[in-house]
């Protein structure tokens, strides 16, 4: 078995191995990410006999943790030919590419499809969205809410970013990747709709259920997301708002009766790599010095002034001991010393120096 990156001349090969993997991508996306995305894109791969068995891709993926920004690479593609399966291949090579990405990056994360699986890999789920289906009769409203079609896409960068500013923990977008996904969405028959402090790409209905999907949807406020989807939801009355949203932003007083679902979808899973190099530097409410273990490795940590100013290994006992998942959760917002302590983390108050925060990711490719 040889292992190795992909190239040009395995285009046809790894294109094969995708959608054997993942039957429920269509031509489109494949066209897409072969044509555009493929020849950039780091890889790893297994061969067996000249075929292709085991591929994973890496896109640069840029995400903002308590203030501080870092390069987190977004693992996908992550598929095992279905005649090679049930041989720990991916496991293998999963091992590989967390060494490789761990020689720069101090962390590398996933949109997952088995949970179990990369938990067991040292993954902890990080972030959670609500999916939104409601009837647009139940968003249109009483206001005159207006969108802009084909609008300048300027901003569209800066409305992101400013949603994200609400966030402690979130993903970076570029203007280059919002006007690829632009581009996109017009090819395929979509819309791009704004107003004032929110857009959207819209997918309009042409099938039973009638759905109108928004593939993208930020804003800077809820009363200008709100508008927004009012807005759509005039355009397209007799279809059902298909949309995602923060945990935290969940606009259960947006029905005004019991026609909308909303769900609770685990989004992205992260690992990290390299804890000295992501805790340093990122901002803490107030100042601490901790002897932390995580997984039995001793580090301590020191915040000076509001930030994590030192992240060093120790041989001083323990003040603290955590499981990798417990600490990815905790750097992440997910676990605050209050619910550390119900784990039955023993002295989990000393770590209420970084309490829980929200997060908020888009789906970046």
């Amino acid at each position: 078995m040889e292992r190795r990156t992909l190239g040009p001349n395995d285009v046809s090969q790894a294109r094969s191995l995708w959608k054997d993997a993942f039957p429920s991508d269509g031509a489109s996306f494949l066209d897409w990410f072969f044509e555009t995305q493929y020849p950039a894109l780091a890889s790893w791969s297994y061969w067996e006999g000249g075929k292709l068995i085991t591929a994973v891709y890496a896109m640069p993926y840029e995400l903002r943790l308590r203030g501080k920004a870092f390069d987190a690479p977004l693992i996908l593609g992550v598929a095992t030919h279905s005649s090679a399966r049930k041989r720990g291949l991916m496991r293998s090579l999963l091992d590989d590419v967390h060494a490789d990405i761990a020689q720069t990056n101090p962390a590398c994360c996933l949109y997952p499809f088995h949970f179990g699986f990369y938990r067991h890999l040292g993954y902890a789920a990080v972030s959670e969205r609500i999916r939104c289906r409601i009837p647009a009769a139940a968003l249109i409203g009483a206001s005159e809410a207006h969108a802009i079609e084909a609008p300048d896409r300027s901003d569209f960068a800066g409305v992101s970013h400013r949603m994200s500013e609400r966030f402690g923990f979130s993903a970076l977008r570029s203007e280059a990747l919002i006007a690829r996904r632009f581009g996109e969405t017009i090819a395929e028959g979509g819309l791009a709709l704004s107003n004032d402090g929110a857009y959207a790409f819209v997918y309009p209905p042409d099938a039973d259920p009638k759905a109108t999907v928004l593939s993208e949807f930020a804003y800077d406020s809820l009363s200008a997301a709100r508008d927004l989807l009012a807005a759509i939801a005039r355009r397209f009355p007799d279809s059902t708002l298909d949309f995602g949203m923060p945990t935290e932003d969940a606009p259960h007083d947006w029905i005004d009766d019991d026609r909308g679902m909303l769900a609770l979808e685990p989004y992205l899973m992260l690992a990290v790599l390299d804890w000295q190099g992501l805790l340093q530097g990122m901002r803490a409410d107030r100042d601490a010095d901790v002897a932390i273990a995580i997984d039995g490795r001793a580090l301590r940590i020191q915040t000076r002034g509001g930030l994590v100013g030192s992240v060093s290994p120790t041989d001083a006992p323990p003040d603290v001991s955590l499981t990798r998942g417990q600490a990815t959760r905790w750097i992440c917002g997910r676990s605050d010393a209050e619910r550390l302590a119900l784990e039955g983390v023993g002295h989990a108050s000393m770590l209420d120096f970084f309490p829980a925060q929200r997060a908020y990711f888009f789906d970046m490719y």
